[in-house]
């Protein structure tokens, strides 16, 4: 069974909110964030939510819901000179089972917040060593947060990898180009996992650590998920709130 909330916000400075996020079922979500300071960044956004979700819908295929968005961006973006150069981040995933398939262009995240059992850090690293698809190194999280990790039993690992080079800088979108090279990620899950699928209005904002704390003792029903997940949106504001921030919230039950 799974449980979801999606939550957006504009932040404390932009006049307007260019994310855009969305779902199939109880399977497959998506979370996009509009390039600000280009033209129609929020058309850009929605477009890509919606042709993932289409396409994907169509064909369950990750891969094709990802390319399909993007030359339609593109596409629209040469025929319409309002939308020239309109381009967006996209994260998504799709659960199956007890696995999920992660696809990201850009700085959009996933996170994923499990709980610690006997050796999983090191079977974690002999799993990247055996497999054949290639994954990135959990983010470490600082010492003060590993003891309150320890504590609760818990630990949250950044999943995809940032295409971009901070402060909002993205070197890889949907939109720019007819073709775009999309990073993919395999994750087991267990029963009580929790997905964290985010714009970096989130991550810009928040550490790592802090969004740990505030997650660490999610419940169970989907009346929980939604507060946590207002919670995250109500702490990124309440450090500055400078970008959009939209997060999705996937738990295993």
């Amino acid at each position: 069974m799974i449980l979801f909330a999606f939550k957006t916000d504009v932040g404390k400075v932009r006049k307007k909110n260019e994310d855009a996020f969305g779902h199939f079922g109880e399977e497959f979500f998506v979370v996009a964030d509009g390039l600000g300071g280009l033209p129609a960044g929020e058309v850009a956004a929605q477009l890509a939510i919606d042709m993932a979700i289409e396409i994907y819908q169509e064909s369950k295929n990750l891969r094709r819901a990802f390319e399909v968005a993007n030359r339609e961006i593109y596409r629209q973006s040469r025929e319409k000179p309002a939308y020239f150069g309109m381009c967006t981040t996209l994260v998504g995933a799709v659960v199956e089972g007890r696995k999920v398939t992660l696809a990201n262009v850009g700085d959009s995240r996933a996170y994923l917040l499990h709980r610690l059992q006997g050796d999983s850090r090191r079977d974690r690293r002999s799993s990247r060593r055996k497999s054949g698809v290639a994954q990135p190194r959990m983010k470490p999280l600082q010492a003060s947060t590993q003891r309150e990790a320890s504590l609760s039993g818990k630990e949250i690992s950044q999943i995809t990898v940032d295409h971009g080079l901070g402060m909002g800088v993205v070197t890889r979108v949907l939109g720019i180009k007819p073709e775009v090279k999309v990073d993919f990620f395999t994750q087991d899950l267990k029963v009580g996992d929790l997905l964290l699928l985010c714009s970096d209005g989130l991550t810009t904002m928040l550490a790592d650590e802090e969004i740990l704390e505030i997650l660490n003792d999610v419940g169970k029903t989907k009346k929980a998920i939604e507060k946590k997940a207002k919670e995250l949106i109500e702490a990124a504001n309440a450090a500055g709130g400078l970008d959009n921030i939209t997060v999705c919230l996937v738990r295993v039950i």
